[in-house]
C-alpha cells in the first residue's frame, strides 16, 4: 500500500498490507475458522493520518440442525497510529446464534465482549455488545 498525502504536515505511508483466510472442516457439523491481517485504516484522530492494524480472529462454528447453528469467537487486534503517540492492543470475545429461515433470510442474535487497553488512559475501555442482525440475499 502506498499512501500520498496533498498535505505535506502529513506523512506518506507505505508498507505491506495482507489478509489471510483459513478454513478448516472437522465434520459436516464443525468448523474452525482463522482470519489474519496486517492493514493500515483511516483514522479517527485529527492528529493521525491513519493507524496500522495487526490482528487475528478464530472462530468456532458448530451447526446443530439444519436451520441452526452457533460461533465462538476470540480475537486480538493492535493498532499503531501514525503521527500519534498512540498504541491500542484490542481484546475480546464472542458468541452468537444463527437461523437460516430460507437459503435467502437469515437471522444472527449475538453477545460480544471488547476490551481496548490503550497507551493513554483516556482511550481505553470496555464495552459489551448485544446484535440482532438479518441478512437478505437475492
Amino acid at each position: 500500500m502506498d499512501k500520498n498525502f496533498d498535505l505535506e504536515t502529513n506523512e506518506d505511508q507505505d508498507g505491506l498490507s495482507v489478509e489471510l483466510q483459513t478454513q478448516h472442516n472437522f465434520t459436516a457439523k464443525r468448523a474452525v475458522q482463522i482470519n489474519g491481517y496486517r492493514k493500515f485504516q483511516e483514522s479517527d484522530l485529527a492528529a493521525a493520518s491513519s493507524f496500522l492494524s495487526t490482528g487475528i480472529d478464530v472462530g468456532l462454528r458448530q451447526r446443530f440442525t439444519e436451520k441452526w447453528s452457533g460461533t465462538l469467537n476470540v480475537f486480538y487486534e493492535r493498532n499503531e497510529y501514525d503521527g500519534f503517540d498512540r498504541d491500542d492492543d484490542l481484546y475480546g470475545m464472542g458468541a452468537a446464534v444463527r437461523f437460516e429461515a430460507k437459503k435467502w433470510l437469515i437471522f444472527d442474535l449475538g453477545y460480544y465482549y471488547y476490551n481496548n487497553d490503550s497507551n493513554l488512559d483516556s482511550y481505553g475501555y470496555d464495552a459489551n455488545q448485544i446484535f440482532f442482525r438479518a441478512t437478505m440475499s437475492l
